[in-house]
This record gives C-alpha cells, sequence and structure tokens, in this order.
C-alpha cells in the first residue's frame, strides 16, 4: 500500500523453468493494496511482460515509463512461453481500473498495452505504441478510458476496442491526425539515465504534439 518504485531499470529477465512465460519486468500480481505508483520505470527484454498486474485487485497508475523488446526469444529456447505485452493491465477475473499516463510500449513481441481480460474502467491516456508485434491497444471486452493516444505500425493493427471502451483525441478516432515522429532510432533509450535518475533523453516517438502521445520524458 502506498508504495512508489521510482526510476528503475528492469531488463533482461528469464525463468528457464517455465520457458520465459513468468519472467516479468514489473510484476505486481497476486494482493491488493491502493496507492502504489510506478514511474520512470525502463522496463525491456524481458522474457514474459514489461508490466504485469495479473490478478491484482486495487488500481496502479503507471506513468513516464518504457516497456520494449518484452517476449522476444533471446535465450534459444525451443519451447519459448513468452507473451511479450509491453502492458499487460489485468486477468484472473479481476476488474480493475488501473491508470497509465505518458507511457510507451514499443517493439514487443505481443501487444502494447492490453486489458488482459480485465473488464474494469482502465485509464489510458497520452501514450504511444509502436511497432509491438499485435495490437497497439487491445481492450476488446472491457470499459477502458482510451484518450489522446497513439498507435503506428503495429502488427495486428492499431486498436482493438469493444463496444463499452470510451475513446477519444486517438489517431485511430475520427478527425485526429497522425504526427510525425521526430525519430524512429531507439538507440538513445538504452543511454544512461540523467544525473536526477530520470529517463534518458531522447527524439525517439517525440512529435513535439501538445495533444496526443507520449512525450518520452
Amino acid at each position: 500500500m502506498n508504495n512508489t518504485v521510482r526510476n528503475i531499470d528492469s531488463y533482461g529477465h528469464y525463468d528457464p523453468a517455465n520457458h520465459g512465460e513468468n519472467a516479468d519486468g514489473i510484476a505486481v500480481k497476486y494482493g491488493s493494496g491502493t496507492g502504489n505508483l510506478i514511474t520512470g520505470a525502463r522496463l525491456y527484454n524481458n522474457s514474459d511482460d514489461g508490466l504485469d498486474f495479473w490478478s491484482f485487485s486495487s488500481p496502479v497508475t503507471v506513468e513516464h515509463t518504457w516497456a520494449f523488446g518484452n517476449g522476444v526469444n533471446r535465450w534459444s529456447d525451443s519451447a519459448f512461453a513468452g507473451d511479450g505485452n509491453g502492458y499487460k493491465l489485468g486477468g484472473d477475473g479481476e476488474v480493475v481500473a488501473h491508470v497509465v499516463n505518458n507511457s510507451a510500449a514499443w517493439g514487443n513481441a505481443g501487444n502494447g498495452f492490453t486489458e488482459n481480460s480485465n473488464k474494469g474502467a482502465i485509464v489510458i491516456n497520452r501514450t504511444t505504441a509502436y511497432a509491438n508485434g499485435k495490437w497497439g491497444y487491445y481492450f476488446a471486452t472491457g470499459a477502458a478510458r482510451l484518450g489522446k493516444n497513439l498507435a503506428v505500425s503495429n502488427g495486428s493493427g492499431l486498436v482493438n476496442k469493444g463496444s463499452s471502451v470510451v475513446s477519444a483525441g486517438n489517431n485511430w478516432d475520427s478527425g485526429i491526425a497522425t504526427p510525425a515522429f521526430r525519430s524512429t532510432d531507439a538507440s538513445s533509450t538504452y543511454n544512461a539515465r540523467q544525473s536526477n535518475g530520470a529517463l534518458p533523453v531522447t527524439t525517439f516517438l517525440t512529435t513535439g504534439s501538445t495533444t496526443i502521445g507520449a512525450t518520452m520524458d
């Protein structure tokens, strides 16, 4: 309860006994507790998901976080089972209104952002999903609130959303343009953090827009 995870790098995790199925960047699972915040995290190259909220019954807030390169079989495991979602925001029947603000997912094997069967009113605001293997945003069964998000070049498409989803100001909504990225070279996202612990300065996936997508800081 009331925990803050700030400016953490969590990467390269792999669980050989489960062929990568349970090694996440951050896993907040199997419990409850209000007031929890994850901010400034860099979650990458893990065998399963970047962020996993499976079976956690209290809302968690995520902000200024990057999840990338998860679910890729880097271990030559012939039975590899990693899911590879950037942000897995539920599961196991829990109905929870998690919140994700100003964060990004790219290059994950699965979905960028997914409800993972969580039917709660998840809030996803000003995020970016780029070049993920499946959907940029997968919210097919719940009542998520998707606002001012940017999806580009995801394998299955921009978004899979059900009839209960509220969607406004996203680049898949009518009348909303897709701004150009200043850079699609992710190399700078591996750089050292700033002196105050914040994520490295980058132009990757930035657009200069004040109304849509992650600011990447």
